[in-house]
Order: structure tokens, then C-alpha cells, then sequence
């Protein structure tokens, strides 16, 4: 039986979409367990209120995080973070291509920046994509 007073791990582990790297090594150690015959139960158990067990592992966590272990080298990045960086790159360089372009002054006046415009919400409709001047254009977007 594991006893913990983490109610997001339990969450986590249960959550199927999550894959992070920590939530991962802890269901492979469990299907291990599990391959060799072990049964495997996870308990909460409310913090702080001196159950022997919790308040050692308590005590030992805060040792760990306190004490200087040198350096720390850091091997891997978690898969959403990489996503993330690609995402932000991609939108500054498309910021820059868009800035320095000197096409689509009109398109500019209304969406000057990429980020800005990619949460804007756009309804579309035959009137708005057979649009052939600004002055419909100005229709639509107007509240």
C-alpha cells in the first residue's frame, strides 16, 4: 500500500492525458509490481497530524531539498514545454515577416500583431470571404 498526502499525484496518475515524466516512471514502476504479482494500492492520508510514516517522509523531502548537492543537471524537457518554445517561435518569426512586408497595409491596420490576431475570432460567411472593398470589410468587423 502507498500512503500519500498528495491528492493532484493521485488525480494525475489516474488522468490518462497526462504524460509527464514523473507520472510515467511511477506507472511503469506499478506495471513492474504488477508483472511480478504485486498487488499495488494507493491511500491519501491527510498531512500533518502525526501519522509516524508521513511525518518521516515529510521530514526527509525538506532534507533533500535543503541540503547542497552540487550541481544539478537537468537531461530532460518535458515534451509541452518544447511545444510551447517552437509555438512562440514560429509567431516571432511570422511577426517579423508581417512587420517588414510591405504587402497588406490594410490587412495591418486591423491586426498590426500576430499574437493579437490569432485570439481574435473571426466569423465567416459567404458576404465575408466575397468581400471587394474595405467598406464591407468595415461593416463586418464593426460591433
Amino acid at each position: 500500500m502507498v500512503n500519500t498526502d498528495s491528492k493532484v499525484t493521485l488525480n494525475t496518475l489516474q488522468n490518462r492525458n497526462n504524460h509527464s515524466i514523473l507520472i510515467e516512471n511511477i506507472r511503469k514502476e506499478i506495471k513492474r509490481l504488477e508483472d511480478q504479482q504485486w498487488t499495488v494500492f494507493f491511500n491519501w492520508v491527510k498531512a500533518h497530524i502525526g501519522i509516524h510514516g508521513n511525518e518521516m517522509a515529510n521530514r526527509l523531502s525538506t532534507k533533500a531539498a535543503t541540503d547542497d548537492i552540487g550541481e544539478l543537471r537537468y537531461d530532460k524537457i518535458p515534451r509541452e514545454t518544447i511545444i510551447t518554445e517552437r509555438k512562440e517561435n514560429k509567431i516571432t518569426k511570422w511577426q517579423q515577416q508581417w512587420t517588414s512586408s510591405t504587402k497588406g497595409a490594410v490587412s495591418k491596420l486591423f491586426f498590426p500583431y500576430i499574437k493579437e490576431r490569432m485570439k481574435t475570432i473571426i466569423p465567416t460567411s459567404a458576404d465575408f470571404t466575397a468581400m471587394d472593398n474595405g467598406s464591407r470589410f468595415n461593416q463586418i468587423l464593426s460591433p
